[in-house]
């Protein structure tokens, strides 16, 4: 709906953040997320409607990887509303440093506040390998009862040969 003249002189009165996505695991916090407004000076509370910038909320929220999507609007009780999607983990690439891979292909680091129980994957990794044939073959075994039941950890050799590690037994 559209605001009238009188509706952008509303004061925000609270902010409300709403997780839209699957994941039942937050990898990223209503606090992490209210501190990223606020340290940008985007804190939406006590501001009139007309002066709270929802497009730049919601591009300073996407500088955050683990953030795939954000929509912000106001409401006409002096409410802010972001609707936040998470990054869906599909693995994680364990080295140097340290990423998950989503289910979209995109590498994102991992989260300070919790982790989700995904394969974890190590070795002599590209990103266009991860993203590429190594994402397939964690599809495939995904999606194979057995083998996702079984694998807790992939090993890529230095001549690209692939060693599963078992979830239970000797390897």
């Amino acid at each position: 709906w559209s605001f009238s003249d009188n509706d952008n002189d509303i004061i925000c009165n609270d902010l409300q953040i709403n997780f839209i996505d699957n994941n039942k695991t937050k990898l990223i916090t209503e606090t992490d997320i209210a501190k990223i407004i606020d340290a940008k000076g985007l804190n939406p509370i006590g501001v009139r409607y007309k002066n709270i910038r929802s497009e730049s909320i919601e591009n300073e929220l996407l500088n955050n990887r683990i953030i795939q999507k954000v929509e912000c609007y106001k409401t006409q009780s002096g409410i802010l509303v972001l609707e936040v999607k998470q990054r869906s983990p599909k693995f994680i690439l364990a080295g140097n440093d340290n990423f998950y891979v989503d289910t979209d292909r995109e590498l994102f680091p991992l989260s300070t506040n919790n982790a989700i129980y995904v394969p974890v994957v190590s070795g002599r990794i590209t990103k266009s390998f991860a993203t590429g044939p190594l994402f397939d073959f964690i599809d495939y075994l995904e999606k194979d009862q057995f083998w996702n039941a079984q694998i807790e950890q992939i090993f890529i050799t230095d001549d690209l040969k692939i060693e599963m590690i078992p979830r239970v037994g000797d390897a």
